[in-house]
């Protein structure tokens, strides 16, 4: 999804943890994947993220302020927000549609099965074993 996303043009991206969100308006050109995580190293944009940890992605489209508010959110496995692109009056509406026309999933069902979150310190700490390795 992110290699596609140049083609949407000016979007607004928002990354968020349990301790900040972080928000930032560009173009995700320059996008560098690998195994385990991907890179946008465009003008506006230095992000790295984790995309195996993405479990759920929805194209939503909503009323807001007279208009339509069109995004692309990501879940992790327990449903809690990773990642969202909000499109802008300037993006390229054309290619946003027909990104979300060629990756709709063919089930559309309206529920998920969440796991749990991990309230343990150190079952957490193992969970993260892996992105720590990636990240030395």
């Amino acid at each position: 999804v992110l290699t596609r996303l140049e083609f949407v043009g000016e979007v607004t991206a928002l990354t968020r943890n349990q301790g900040a969100v972080h928000e930032k308006i560009g173009v995700f050109n320059r996008v560098i994947t690998g195994n385990n995580h991907a890179m946008v190293l465009g003008d506006e944009f230095d992000l790295r993220v984790f995309p195996q940890a993405w479990r759920y992605g929805f194209a939503v489209e909503r009323r807001h302020r007279g208009g339509i508010q069109r995004s692309l959110q990501f879940f992790d496995a327990t449903g809690a927000a990773v990642h969202k692109v909000h499109l802008r009056p300037v993006s390229n509406l054309h290619a946003y549609r027909k990104l979300v026309a060629e990756l709709v999933s063919a089930n559309q069902e309206p529920t998920m099965s969440l796991k749990a979150r991990v309230a343990d310190l150190g079952a957490r700490t193992a969970d993260w074993a892996g992105t720590v390795d990636d990240l030395r």
